[in-house]
């Protein structure tokens, strides 16, 4: 149980950053004037921001926030995250 416990909480927190890396694209993508939470991934940042549109980041994190949801919900850790992968590539 502990060891379920460590893994989601862990699963968790790494989404937890990948959501901080999509709202400095958002940012970036209608013009905000607030710092990058992810200075170190500015290169990414842009380059995600420049080839998608701000409707398709509002979806990504949509779907990242359902991920950390089906996860409390004791959702299968792997199926979830591949769910969650397909929905984040890039979209033509």
């Amino acid at each position: 149980r502990r060891s379920k416990r460590a893994l989601t909480d862990a699963i968790d927190r790494a989404l937890i950053d990948l959501l901080a890396i999509y709202r400095d694209v958002l940012m970036v993508q209608v013009g905000g004037d607030g710092e990058l939470i992810n200075t170190d991934l500015s290169d990414l940042v842009h380059q995600i921001a420049h080839d998608s549109t701000p409707h398709q980041t509002l979806a990504r994190v949509d779907h990242i926030e359902t991920a950390r949801k089906r996860l409390v919900a004791n959702g299968n850790p792997l199926l979830v995250l591949e769910d969650m992968a397909i929905s984040l590539r890039p979209q033509a």
